[in-house]
């Protein structure tokens, strides 16, 4: 929770009521004119890359599905761990460039970990479980190998992913981080 303060703090975004994050409207340029902030035109999905779990693949499955089919490459990237970890530059210029929405399957919470690491700002988090368990899935007895991108858990976690991207892009905040 630290650590998403502080990344909240970073990024000049104010918590609000239900965990739901204010973007900033103005700033004030060089000859402190107010201008509008330049707001980023996309959004980084960055999947934690939890193994022990069937969440973790919902997870990435759900994200690659928000950034493919529902959200498009116009208005997303999708991010790489390994990349990250790796420094490789358009993953790191994706984390410092987009808003981020880190799309995590358990309380680690190791991709706003990474992300900060990479000194970047986490504007949102989507938490699988709570995804699910709000939609009544359960996961339980399932495998944690594969999921195809039609199956309803990745399907309502992608659709909280795309719905809070669509509020960051249009400056009406981020989901509960």
């Amino acid at each position: 929770m630290r650590q998403l303060q502080n990344a909240v703090g970073r990024s000049g975004l104010s918590p609000v009521r239900g965990g739901i994050l204010q973007l900033p409207e103005v700033t004030g340029d060089s000859n402190g004119k107010d201008k509008e902030a330049q707001m980023p035109g996309k959004v980084c999905i960055q999947p934690c890359l939890g193994i022990s779990s069937a969440a973790s693949t919902v997870g990435r499955q759900a994200a690659y599905l928000a950034h493919e089919q529902l959200l498009g490459p116009e208005k997303s990237d999708l991010g790489c761990a390994p990349a990250l970890y790796a420094e490789v530059q358009e993953d790191i210029d994706f984390i410092r460039n987009d808003y981020v929405i880190a799309v995590e399957s358990c309380d680690k919470r190791c991709a706003n970990t990474l992300v900060a690491g990479k000194k970047g700002d986490v504007h949102a988090t989507v938490m699988v479980e709570d995804v699910l368990a709000k939609a009544g899935i359960s996961l339980e007895g399932e495998s944690r190998e594969h999921f195809e991108l039609h199956h309803p858990a990745v399907k309502v976690v992608a659709e909280e992913i795309t719905r809070v991207a669509d509020q960051l892009l249009s400056g009406g905040g981020g989901g509960p981080s």
